[in-house]
């Protein structure tokens, strides 16, 4: 079941209506409500994983860290969602994230470790 809110993990735990909640960071609001609601999740003893809106390379590399730093998201269970980067043609990230069938990794620069391509992020820049 798709968990946006706290309020929505704890109605589904409540209710007994799921045994693995879908995170959705996007529809959330963001990487500190989407580790709220993994931790209300764990809390009620249910797995989580990663959903998906077809985020971009910063989004998706975000939701990358987010499984791999989250106790409650079971990606090897429950595989995540991340699949963005496979729908778009191209990307502002100077360098492709490191996922492929079935793994995802974080790049080892610091933070979120992307690198954006300035003169893809000119090009596509709306003015």
């Amino acid at each position: 079941m798709k968990a946006n809110t706290v309020q929505d993990a704890m109605n589904l735990a409540r209710a007994e209506a799921a045994d693995v909640l879908s995170v959705y960071v996007g529809k959330g609001g963001g990487l500190g409500m989407a580790r709220k609601v993994a931790s209300v999740a764990e809390a009620a003893g249910l797995a989580c994983t990663v959903g998906s809106n077809l985020e971009m390379g910063v989004a998706s590399a975000a939701m990358i860290h987010l499984a791999m730093a989250t106790r409650a998201i079971q990606a090897e269970e429950f595989p995540c969602d991340i699949l963005g980067p496979f729908f778009y043609e191209d990307d502002i990230l100077a360098e492709p994230l490191p996922i492929e069938a079935g793994k995802a990794a974080p790049f080892a620069q610091p933070g979120l470790g992307v690198e954006l391509d300035a003169a893809k992020v000119e090009r596509y820049r709306v003015r």
